[in-house]
């Protein structure tokens, strides 16, 4: 589907697949930090493209890149395409985030790409000083593009649910069995 005929879905069940022109802005850009792929520690590129269709940015996941944070060390990023472009992806909600801790860090930082912890539309929008489209785009994988690009939801599968609720339900069987050795041994007493 174009973007334009979807850009402001509101039905979150819904990932269209999309395309769009325009042009990245090179000189922006954020480093979606603290993601892991296989147990590896690194980043998630996040571009900003102006598409030719609407006046808000749309944000781009480029994908998933190695980073252990080594001293003096910064992700080596291949560069965006300076031309116009066609993009082709998953429109999908914003990724979410757990606690937030410590405000936003966007503000204080001068250097691009800037590094956050959240992807957070509203800051985003703020610190680019220009609206952007209510949901990210997952660009389709590509193998030369250099980032790993595998979009499937991070959730806990079923099986762990059945313990968790195993765990409980041996856990309230115990209470109730303490609860009446307890008072067993109370009315034991009282009769004496």
């Amino acid at each position: 589907q174009n973007l334009a005929d979807v850009r402001d879905i509101t039905d979150a069940s819904r990932y269209p697949h999309v395309q769009t022109t325009g042009h990245f802005l090179a000189d922006r850009g954020y480093l979606f930090d603290e993601q892991f792929h296989d147990g590896q520690p690194g980043i998630r590129m996040i571009a900003v493209f102006a598409s030719d269709t609407d006046a808000r940015l749309l944000l781009v996941d480029r994908g998933w890149l190695a980073w252990n944070h080594a001293p003096g060390t910064t992700p080596a990023i291949p560069p965006v395409a300076s031309d116009q472009t066609q993009l082709t992806g998953i429109y999908a909600p914003y990724p979410g985030s757990g606690i937030r801790v410590g405000g936003n860090p966007l503000p204080s930082q001068t250097a691009w790409p800037k590094l956050t912890l959240h992807v957070d539309p509203a800051e985003i929008s703020a610190d680019l000083g220009r609206p952007v489209l209510p949901r990210i785009l997952l660009a389709d994988p590509d193998a030369s593009s250099g980032f790993v690009r595998e979009w499937t939801p991070n959730v806990m599968p079923p099986e762990r649910h059945a313990a968790y609720a195993f765990q409980w339900f041996a856990l309230a069987v115990a209470v109730i069995v303490i609860f009446i050795v307890l008072h067993w041994r109370k009315v034991d007493n009282a009769t004496k």
